[in-house]
């Protein structure tokens, strides 16, 4: 044994086996990317990657791995999900958009395959967590592996794998590096934090685009980075909405609906920083992108965000009160706030109805009801196909497979209910929104159950954004902000971890 490796004599007749095995398929390769050439770039480039999976895999054991280049590589993801135009990359002939959230992903999941191949530390931090509730982790794989499935039956299996890539590396990136990271104390409150500062420079390019009137590097993107693409021409050039022609801002995002969301989810987490006892620059600091994130969505003419603040507020006051009358059992004020919860959603429901401007922000006017019809539309059109295949079409077919067209006769869904039960089926729907709700469930147990813990009451904005985006996506297809979502899960799993284990120290 030298290095840490072990020597190993194989056979005569094997070794010849696997070399004969090697030299078949490179020449099936070669000829298979002369015949069709650099549109099979993708698929052909898998054995590189089998490759590398195997090098990772036959490093030496030790405690030696690189865990030290997660943090600056994790924090540079998360800024650029946010901060960085995702439609402008580098395009290289067979393969797929090389943007900045794709390689910072693709070196994340790197790293953190040397870490768990190399650290039995690493891995045992990793399970604890994992452990902690196996049912989400479980859900996770099998909806990864019904994916890759889908593949399989999708009429265009190249852009399906593209897909499935894209969303592995986006989900391995920002899930199971923030389950090893997110157990370090303090570390779920440093990521709130600056979650809310990158979300808040969105917001601040939002508002330079708006005195501009499209996105401030329309016309000065380099060469490098340019997409002849013309949904990314659109994309550059802004839009309005057709019954208003007012401007809407969208920022780093590719439509003002997922600019709104991503501020929509942000802000349960400036609400957590004004509501508890934080000093009081940061409890200002947090009011104030309030109001500004408030504004930008107003900029964006999007419903949903609108919607993602109120539920934010509403299920924000019911975990706060909780939590308060758990800590103060003589207090007056938390439970009567819970007792007269059923009241408050009732009277916030009926509002929508009575007030004009709230009842615009949330069900629309005029203007927005050509969108609104829109969905009754698809979701009309949906239900036969979801009934003729209930195991889905294949993973990004779903707009496809629907066949609606907007006024403008481009292709659209505008529900990621329906991509998900077009593209994946029932199952796919189950287990994707069954791991949010499974994690929604545990994570509000321990507020109730530790409430005086430190991380228990961070764990709130997290769980809270969750919901708001279950109601967000009802009404909004794009995945853009998916990876801030396996965030929060990882997030939620690593602090009810952590939480526990403080518990089961505390009672030994």
């Amino acid at each position: 044994m030298r290095g840490g490796y072990q020597t190993r004599t194989y056979p005569l007749w094997l070794r010849l086996f696997l070399m004969t095995a090697v030299v078949l398929v490179a020449l099936f390769y070669g000829f298979r990317f002369a015949t069709i050439g650099t549109p099979s770039l993708m698929m052909l480039g898998a054995p590189l990657a089998l490759v590398v999976v195997l090098f990772i895999w036959a490093l030496p054991p030790g405690e030696y791995a690189p865990s030290g280049s997660l943090v600056p590589l994790y924090f540079a993801f998360v800024a650029a999900q946010a901060l960085w135009p995702n439609y402008l990359a580098v395009v290289l002939p067979g393969l797929p958009w090389l943007t900045v959230n794709r390689t910072l992903g693709s070196l994340l999941v790197l790293v953190l395959l040397i870490c768990v191949s190399v650290s039995k530390t690493f891995r045992g931090r990793m399970g604890e967590t994992l452990g902690a509730d196996p049912f989400i982790w479980r859900c996770l794989i099998a909806y990864s592996l019904l994916q890759a499935a889908s593949i399989l039956w999708s009429p265009s299996g190249t852009d399906s794998l593209n897909d499935f890539i894209s969303g592995q590396i986006m989900a391995g990136a920002a899930f199971f590096t923030s389950i090893y990271l997110f157990r370090r104390a303090g570390f779920a409150e440093f990521w709130a934090k600056t979650f809310l500062i990158v979300v808040a420079g969105a917001c601040l390019l939002g508002l330079w685009e708006n005195e501009l009137g499209s996105v401030p590097w329309a016309g000065h993107t380099p060469s490098f980075l340019r997409i002849d693409d013309p949904v990314v021409m659109k994309i550059l050039a802004g839009g309005a909405r057709a019954a208003t022609g007012i401007h809407r801002v969208q920022s780093t995002a590719t439509t003002p609906l997922s600019l709104a969301e991503l501020i929509g989810l942000s802000s349960a987490f400036a609400i957590h920083f004004v509501t508890w006892r934080y000093p009081l620059y940061q409890r200002l600091l947090a009011a104030a992108y309030v109001v500004m994130g408030f504004h930008v969505i107003i900029l964006t003419d999007s419903r949903l965000g609108f919607v993602a603040w109120m539920v934010s507020a509403i299920f924000y006051l019911l975990m706060w009160a909780v939590v308060r009358w758990r800590e103060h059992k003589g207090s007056i004020f938390a439970p009567a706030i819970v007792f007269s919860y059923p009241a408050i959603l009732i009277v916030a429901f009926i509002s929508t109805f009575l007030v004009g401007r709230l009842r615009a922000r949330v069900w629309g006017s005029g203007a927005q009801q050509a969108s609104t019809d829109a969905r009754k539309i698809q979701w009309e059109m949906a239900m036969p196909r979801i009934a003729e295949n209930p195991f889905g079409y294949g993973i990004g077919t779903a707009g496809k497979v629907l066949g609606f067209k907007n006024q403008a006769g481009v292709g659209s869904i505008d529900s990621f209910y329906l991509t998900l039960l077009l593209d994946f089926g029932i199952l796919g729907f189950a287990l994707y929104f069954g791991m949010i709700l499974r994690t929604i469930w545990i994570g509000g147990k321990v507020v109730y159950e530790y409430p005086s813990h430190p991380e228990s009451r961070m764990i709130i904005p997290f769980v809270v954004s969750l919901i708001a985006y279950i109601v967000v996506k009802s009404v909004l297809s794009q995945e853009t902000n998916g990876a801030y979502i396996y965030m929060m899960l990882a997030a939620c799993l690593a602090i009810v971890s952590t939480v526990r284990s403080d518990a089961k120290t505390a009672k030994a």
